[in-house]
């Protein structure tokens, strides 16, 4: 729950349900393009180590943002995502 970044490097993922409880708790999020990732404000997507520390360096060195809870994207975006 104290937490500010979620770094999930997992070269595959179903639907994710781990990126919607991290984003329930405001945090900002770090992935692969993989389930239901979406880059926007507080997602950022990545492919290698480098990419990933980037990211996160950025992320925690912004200040913290209001908690807020996005939508989740349409389920045609998952579906695809699936089908991808």
């Amino acid at each position: 729950a104290d937490a500010r970044v979620l770094l999930h490097p997992s070269r595959y993922e179903g639907f994710g349900m781990v990126f919607t409880e991290a984003r329930s708790r405001g945090m900002t999020i770090v992935s692969r393009a993989v389930g239901r990732a979406i880059s926007s404000p507080g997602w950022s997507l990545g492919e290698t180590d480098v990419d990933f520390a980037a990211a996160c360096r950025s992320q925690l060195l912004a200040p913290a943002a209001p908690t807020e809870t996005p939508p989740d994207p349409p389920i045609q975006h998952t579906v695809l995502s699936y089908v991808a």
